[in-house]
């Protein structure tokens, strides 16, 4: 009896410590042992999830005096919190295309339903969310070698089809002239930063700002005024270590909001959650922070869907899709009754059906606020 107990505590000791990752896949986005049993997967539990909650942060700091303050509040709070009518996003569908793990996400511009995923073995699939099974493997282009270290990101700017940002382990951020590109010290300005930098995202709307994650706990907000200095440093922990996905923050697409997951020290705020947090992108303050049960894994990638509707989410192995369903359901009980209503009165002096509207809206500023 006191060995399977000592088992047991070994058990929990486990379950509670840092990601302890080598072989296989883990239900928190890592790595397991070959003779560990296998975890059902996140799509099975989600299927098998009638009613669960949503655990949602709201407001500011989530650290005062030194203790976490997390509520789990019932998605009829979540609603009662959001726009009138407007119920905020959850946990839509899950799949795991890969054998390692995600390493990008992006949405297609014109077909806001098509994701492009990669992983880390090399391999590019296009998705639609809707019907998940189906996947076209697509090949790479264009290579040139812009910086002394690693090159973890590449982005273009919206509105200038010349300029190209290049993010790099080499602690430096570069804005760069494809019209005059020769080798590595003909860019148009450097950023340097204190630690490795993962991503550098222009904002879509006008590609007037630059948004920077670096490897430890900044995320940086330049402005075209001038690249020479950061407009907003936001404090954010996600620090790296050799078997996760680098963590990048995102715009998103309508408004100034940033997205970017979280990867809390245990040793500084023990028991916080590994939450999806946004961000205000003109002061820095934190605006909203999503987290699901089904998925207590590191959320390492994050991007909204064109427009904005749709948050993809890359977690290890899996890929997450946040959206409205509920609201869908809703609506469509909405028509079903309205239609039932419409017989009864055409049924009746009149013999006119009521006409019904029905209104899918996208995730909209006001969601995130308090």
């Amino acid at each position: 009896m006191s060995h399977k107990k000592t088992m047991a505590e070994k058990k929990v000791i486990k379950d509670t410590s840092e990601p302890q990752q080598t072989h296989g896949t883990a239900p928190c986005g890592g790595r397991k042992r070959h003779n560990e049993a296998s975890e059902e997967s996140i799509s099975k539990r989600l299927r098998k999830k009638m009613d669960g909650q949503t655990v949602v942060k709201t407001g500011g700091d989530p650290q005062t005096n030194g203790k976490c303050h997390e509520y789990a509040l019932s998605y009829a709070a979540v609603l009662s919190r959001a726009i009138p009518a407007v119920p905020g996003p959850r946990l839509y569908r899950t799949t795991s295309p890969f054998d390692r793990r995600v390493t990008c996400l992006e949405w297609h511009p014109t077909h806001p339903s098509t994701l492009a995923i990669a992983s880390k073995g090399g391999n590019i699939v296009l998705t639609y969310y809707e019907t998940l099974n189906n996947t076209t493997i697509i090949q790479g282009i264009w290579n040139h070698r812009l910086h002394k270290a690693k090159v973890t990101h590449a982005e273009f700017n919206p509105c200038c089809d010349w300029l190209l940002a290049t993010a790099s382990v080499d602690h430096t951020v570069k804005l760069w002239d494809l019209r005059s590109i020769k080798d590595k010290t003909s860019f148009l300005h450097e950023m340097p930063h204190e630690k490795a930098v993962n991503s550098a995202y222009f904002s879509p709307v006008d590609g007037s700002k630059l948004l920077t994650t670096d490897q430890y706990d900044e995320i940086r907000v330049y402005c075209s005024s001038d690249w020479s200095k950061p407009q907003k440093v936001i404090s954010h922990p996600h620090r790296q270590f050799q078997h996760l996905t680098p963590i990048k923050a995102t715009w998103h697409p309508m408004y100034d909001l940033i997205v970017a997951g979280r990867y809390p020290d245990q040793r500084v705020c023990p028991g916080e959650s590994r939450t999806i947090d946004i961000f205000d992108g003109k002061t820095g303050a934190l605006k909203y922070q999503l987290h699901d049960p089904n998925a207590p894994g590191i959320i390492s990638l994050n991007k909204f869907s064109p427009m904005g509707d749709v948050l993809g989410s890359g977690m290890g192995f899996s890929i997450l899709i946040w959206s409205r369903e509920d609201e869908k359901i809703v609506d469509k009980e909405q028509d079903r009754l309205m239609r039932e209503m419409g017989e009864e009165i055409g049924s009746g002096t009149s013999g006119v059906r009521p006409q019904h509207q029905t209104h899918h809206c996208p995730l909209e500023a006001g969601d995130f606020q308090n």
